[in-house]
């Protein structure tokens, strides 16, 4: 029996080592730890097919590899044709979702964050309106006339593109530890009263997101901009 358990063990073992030598993340992570400037470019190479990984991973592995002098002119041409961006004529300004401002790891860095901001961004608009869709979709299954989206300070009929929230007193009350109460007004119509706590902004200086706390304990919540028309802070 020890001969038949040898044939199945060795091209188990085969297959073994074969997905490790092809797997293009390690080959690259391999490459760049060592000196060997062709393996660095042949690596390098592989990995500016899209098929390769995921930009999540693969993108940064690149914008550091800008830093090795050895690979600098291969991992720039990677990231070229990883995101599809050529620089416009007369560098010196740009940035996500253009191409960035030079070819330097630190500037890659920087656009690869403004990237992930924005998809998150992305996701958190998509999750809102998913969660509208479906609050309307169980109000109207339970007969209920009241918005599905209603907004503390919304009058009765409007909407927001903001999540459901709980509904704020009457008259909302300044609260001393976070300062005067701010008003936020949505594209759709309908309008906040909270306090602002902070706002995210891009590499470029544009609004991303607002983080706001509700009145009468209702919690903390982040806002996508393209939801928000104004806000007006201190109001009270």
């Amino acid at each position: 029996m020890r001969p038949l358990r040898l044939l199945v063990l060795i091209p188990l073992l085969g297959l073994t080592l074969l997905s490790a030598a092809e797997d293009p993340i390690a080959d690259f992570e391999r490459a760049m730890a060592g000196q060997d400037q062709v393996a660095k470019k042949a690596a390098i190479a592989r990995s500016a097919n899209s098929s390769v990984g995921t930009d999540d991973v693969v993108l940064p592995l690149l914008a550091r590899a800008t830093d090795d002098r050895q690979a600098y002119d291969a991992a720039v041409s990677a990231l070229r044709a990883r995101t599809g961006l050529q620089p416009a004529p007369g560098r010196g300004a740009g940035g996500y979702p253009a191409y960035p401002p030079d070819d330097s790891g630190a500037s890659w860095g920087t656009w690869i964050a403004a990237r992930s901001a924005a998809r998150d961004t992305e996701e958190q608009v998509k999750s809102n309106a998913k969660a509208i869709e479906d609050a309307k979709k169980k109000a109207a299954a339970a007969g209920d006339d009241a918005p599905a989206t209603a907004v503390p300070g919304a009058e009765p009929g409007q909407e927001t593109g903001a999540k459901p929230i709980a509904k704020a007193p009457t008259e909302a009350v300044a609260d001393p530890e976070f300062g005067g109460l701010d008003r936020i007004t949505f594209r759709t119509g309908g309008s906040l009263l909270c306090y602002v706590l902070g706002k995210r902004l891009d590499t470029d200086g544009v609004l991303v997101s607002v983080r706001v706390m509700h009145t009468d304990q209702g919690g903390e919540e982040t806002l996508a901009a393209d939801l928000i028309a104004r806000i007006e802070e201190d109001i009270r």
